[in-house]
C-alpha cells in the first residue's frame, strides 16, 4: 500500500510536469536574452475564460483545463465586454535573471499573479494597494525571476465587470525606467498644460462672471481626472489606499457629458441659434443621471448605456456646431474643430481597444493627444468669441456714429438753407414762427389730452376685461397673448361661470370686432356689455342662440331696422364682429361650441380638429337671413383648445414680407401643444416677433389657449 502511494505520487508529478510542459510546446514560448528592450507579450498569451469565476489555480493547472487554453493568434488585448474573469498563462525561457512584468490597465477589479518557485508551487501577487506593490509606479509591475535556462510558466488570474483590457509587456528593469521616463515627460507635459488652461480659464470666470468658463473649467477637470485615471496616476497621488474607485472612472465620464452640454449651449447662445437643438441637448442630462445611479448596481448595463449616450450627445454637439456655423458665427467654427479633435482620437483609441486597428501607441497618448487639441482650441474658440462680440459691438458703435454724422450733416445744411429763407424773409418768418408756435403747443396740449384720454379709455377697457381667476379658480392651465396695435384693443375676451341643473359650466368667448384702435375699442365695449346682458342678465348658455341674440343686439345698437336691399351696396353697413364662443361643462366632460367667422382648435388626445364658425358675422347687413351652427364635442383631461382673432395669422413678416397665413398657425400649434401654457404662450410671442421682425404690427392680436 506504501508503494502504491509512492507510485501514485511520482505518476502525479510526472502529469503535472508534462502539463506544465505539452503546452509549452503547443504554446510559444517567449525567449528573453537579458537586453534592454521591452517586447510585447499580448503574441505569446494563452487565455481561458473562466465562466463561473470559481477555478483555482490547482485546477487551472489540471490537463482538462490546459487542453482549452488558446493562444493569442490576433494580438488581442479586448478579452470581453460583458464582465468575466479570465485566466492568461505565459512560458518565459532564456538567460537566468530578473525581469519586470507590465501591466499597463490599472483598473481591473481583481488581479492575481502567480509565480513559479523552486518547491514545484506558486508564489501569488495581488492587486493590493499602491503602497503594497512591489515597484512603485503608475502601471502595475510584476517581478519575475527565470532561475535557469529551462521553460517557466506563470498565470495571472483577471476579473472586470468592464471590458477586460490586458496589455502586457516584459522587459528588464533598466528598459522600463527608459521607457516610462519618456511616458511620465510626456503625462508631465499634458497635465501641465491641462491645470494650466483650468487656472486661466477660472481667472477669466472670476474676472467677467460668464458662465460659459464656468462650464469650460468643469469639464475640463472631470476630463482631467479621466485621463489621470486611466494612467494611473489618481490611484498613486490621489487614493493610493482605495484602488478600488478607479472602477467607478466611468462616472467622470457621466459629468463630461453634462459639462460639455451646459458648456456648448452657452457657448454657441443656442438660446437664440439652435433652441431645438438646445431643448434635446438638455433631454439627456436625466439619461446621464440614470446611467449612473444604475453604475452602482450594475456596472456593465450602466457602461453600455453610457456608452450610448455620450455617442448621442457627441453627434448632437457637432450639429449643434454645425447649426450655429452656418448662421454665421465665427467662434462655431474652432468649436467644431475642437470637438473634431478629442472625437477622431477618442475614435481611433475605440477602434484600437477593439482590435480593430492595429496600432502600438499606448491608447491613453491618443485621448491625451485629442484632448489637448480640444483644450487649446476651446481656449482660442472662447478668445475669439469675446473678440467676436467686441467687434460686433464696435461695428454697432461705427454704425451709430455714421448715422449720427450723416445726421449732422444733413442738419447742418438744413440749417444753413433755412438761414438763407429767413435773411430773405426775417419778418415774415418772424411772425409765421409766433404763429407756428403757438399751433405747435396747442397741437401739444391737444395730442397729450387725446393721448391722456386713450390711456384711460385703456384702463377702462382693461377693466371690462374679465378677471383671469374665473379660469384659475376652475384649475384650469392657460394663457392670453394680448396685443392690441394701438393703445386700445379691437379685440376682447369674455368669460363667466354659469350654473345650470346644478352643473356647473364656463362660458369663454373671443371676439375680433371691425377696426381697431379707438373705434375698434368702442365696439369692444358694446359687445362685451351685450354679451353681459344676455349671460348674466338673461341666463342664457346656449352658444347659438347667443350669437344670434348678440347679432341682434348689435343691429339695434348701430340703429340698423331693415337690412339694405339688393343691389344697394352703399347703403350696407359692415360694423360688427367675428366671434369664437364656447360653453364648457366640466361634469359631463363636453364642449358646445359655435362661432361668428371664427374657428375653433381643439385637441384631443394631441390630434388636431378644427372646428369652423358659420359664415355669418354679427352686426354686418351683408346677409339677410343668419344663423349659428352649434357643435358638441367630448372632452377628456389634457385635451387643449385655441380660439383667436385673425390679427396672428394676418401679421405681415418674413423674407417676402407675406402674411403669416392659417396653415403656419395650425403647424405651429402642433409643434408646442404638448408644453405647458405658459411656455406656449412664449414661443408664440417669439415666434411672432422673429416673423415681423422690424415691421409694424398689422392688427390687435389676440390668442386665447386652455388645457382642460
Amino acid at each position: 500500500m506504501k508503494r502504491f502511494k509512492v507510485l501514485f505520487i511520482a505518476v502525479w508529478a510526472v502529469v503535472l510536469i508534462i502539463t506544465e510542459s505539452v503546452p509549452a510546446l503547443a504554446q510559444k514560448v517567449l525567449y528573453l536574452d537579458g537586453s534592454d528592450r521591452i517586447i510585447d507579450v499580448t503574441p505569446y498569451v494563452g487565455f481561458f475564460t473562466d465562466t463561473t469565476h470559481q477555478i483555482t489555480l490547482q485546477k487551472i493547472r489540471t490537463p482538462e483545463i490546459q487542453k482549452h487554453f488558446k493562444l493569442n493568434k490576433q494580438n488581442k488585448v479586448n478579452y470581453g465586454s460583458n464582465g468575466g474573469t479570465v485566466w492568461f498563462k505565459l512560458v518565459l525561457q532564456g538567460n537566468p535573471g530578473q525581469y519586470v512584468l507590465e501591466l499597463t490597465n490599472t483598473s481591473l477589479q481583481d488581479l492575481k499573479f502567480y509565480t513559479p518557485i523552486p518547491n514545484g508551487h506558486y508564489h501569488e501577487a495581488k492587486r493590493g494597494t499602491y503602497n503594497e506593490r512591489a515597484i512603485k509606479a503608475t502601471s502595475l509591475l510584476f517581478k519575475i525571476s527565470l532561475l535557469d535556462s529551462e521553460p517557466h510558466v506563470f498565470y495571472m488570474r483577471c476579473h472586470s465587470q468592464k471590458v477586460l483590457m490586458a496589455p502586457l509587456y516584459i522587459g528588464t528593469a533598466v528598459a522600463f525606467i527608459e521607457k516610462n521616463h519618456t511616458k511620465d515627460l510626456m503625462h508631465g507635459m499634458y497635465f501641465g498644460l491641462m491645470i494650466i488652461m483650468i487656472l486661466y480659464n477660472l481667472f477669466i470666470y472670476i474676472s467677467t462672471r460668464e458662465l460659459a468658463y464656468l462650464y469650460y473649467v468643469c469639464y475640463v477637470f472631470s476630463l482631467t481626472l479621466l485621463t489621470a485615471t486611466m494612467a494611473g496616476h489618481s490611484q498613486e497621488f490621489l487614493w493610493p489606499n482605495y484602488p478600488t474607485l478607479d472602477e467607478y472612472n466611468f462616472l467622470l465620464l457621466v459629468l463630461i457629458g453634462y459639462f460639455s452640454i451646459l458648456f456648448a449651449n452657452r457657448f454657441l447662445h443656442t438660446k437664440r441659434y439652435a433652441p431645438h437643438l438646445r431643448t434635446i441637448s438638455y433631454w439627456l442630462h436625466p439619461c446621464f443621471t440614470v446611467v449612473a445611479v444604475i453604475s452602482f448596481f450594475d456596472l456593465n448595463i450602466a457602461i453600455k448605456l453610457g456608452q450610448v449616450f455620450i455617442l448621442l450627445t457627441s453627434l448632437l454637439l457637432i450639429a449643434m456646431g454645425v447649426k450655429v456655423a452656418l448662421k454665421k458665427y465665427a467662434p462655431a467654427r474652432l468649436y467644431l474643430l475642437g470637438w473634431g479633435s478629442i472625437f477622431v482620437t477618442s475614435s481611433v483609441a475605440s477602434l484600437s481597444y477593439a482590435n480593430l486597428l492595429p496600432i502600438n501607441i499606448d491608447n491613453i497618448f491618443f485621448i491625451e493627444m485629442g484632448a489637448t487639441g480640444e483644450v487649446l482650441l476651446f481656449s482660442l474658440a472662447l478668445a475669439n468669441r469675446l473678440n467676436f462680440y467686441r467687434k460686433e459691438q464696435e461695428r454697432t458703435q461705427q454704425e451709430n456714429e455714421r448715422l449720427v454724422k450723416e445726421q449732422n450733416e444733413h442738419l447742418e445744411k438744413e440749417v444753413e438753407r433755412r438761414t438763407s429763407e429767413i435773411e430773405h424773409q426775417k419778418e415774415e418768418i418772424i411772425a409765421q414762427a409766433q404763429v407756428l408756435e403757438e399751433s405747435i403747443q396747442h397741437l401739444h396740449l391737444a395730442h397729450n389730452n387725446i393721448k391722456s384720454s386713450i390711456q384711460y379709455a385703456k384702463r377702462i377697457q382693461l377693466a371690462l376685461l374679465p378677471p383671469q381667476t374665473v379660469l384659475t379658480k376652475q384649475g384650469l392651465n392657460f394663457f392670453i397673448l394680448y396685443k392690441p396695435r394701438d393703445i386700445v384693443s379691437g379685440d376682447f375676451y369674455w368669460f363667466t361661470e354659469v350654473e345650470k341643473a346644478g352643473r356647473k359650466q364656463l362660458i369663454i368667448a373671443v371676439a375680433d370686432c371691425t377696426g381697431h384702435g379707438v373705434p375698434g375699442a368702442f365696439m369692444t365695449i358694446m359687445g362685451n356689455d351685450l354679451l353681459n346682458q344676455l349671460v348674466k342678465g338673461q341666463g342664457m348658455t346656449d352658444p347659438a342662440k347667443i350669437l344670434a341674440a348678440l347679432d341682434h343686439g348689435v343691429m339695434n345698437a348701430l340703429g340698423i331696422e331693415s337690412y339694405p336691399t339688393k343691389g344697394h351696396k352703399k347703403n350696407q353697413i359692415q360694423d360688427g364682429m367675428d366671434m369664437a364662443l364656447c360653453l364648457i361643462d366640466f361634469e359631463a366632460g363636453k364642449i358646445i361650441f359655435a362661432g361668428a367667422k371664427r374657428p375653433l382648435y381643439y385637441f384631443h388626445k394631441h390630434q388636431m380638429q378644427v372646428i369652423k364658425g358659420s359664415k355669418y358675422p354679427i352686426g354686418s347687413t351683408q346677409y339677410a337671413q343668419k344663423s349659428f351652427e352649434k357643435h358638441h364635442l367630448t372632452f377628456a383631461k389634457g385635451d387643449a383648445l385655441y380660439m383667436l382673432s385673425d390679427g396672428y395669422v394676418d401679421q405681415f413678416g418674413g423674407e417676402n414680407n407675406a402674411k403669416f397665413m392659417v396653415k403656419k398657425f395650425k403647424h405651429l400649434l402642433k409643434e408646442i401643444e404638448h408644453l405647458p401654457m405658459p411656455a406656449q404662450k412664449e414661443f408664440l410671442e417669439r415666434s411672432l416677433e422673429d416673423w415681423k421682425g422690424f415691421g409694424k404690427q398689422t392688427d390687435d392680436i389676440l390668442v386665447l389657449g386652455l388645457r382642460l
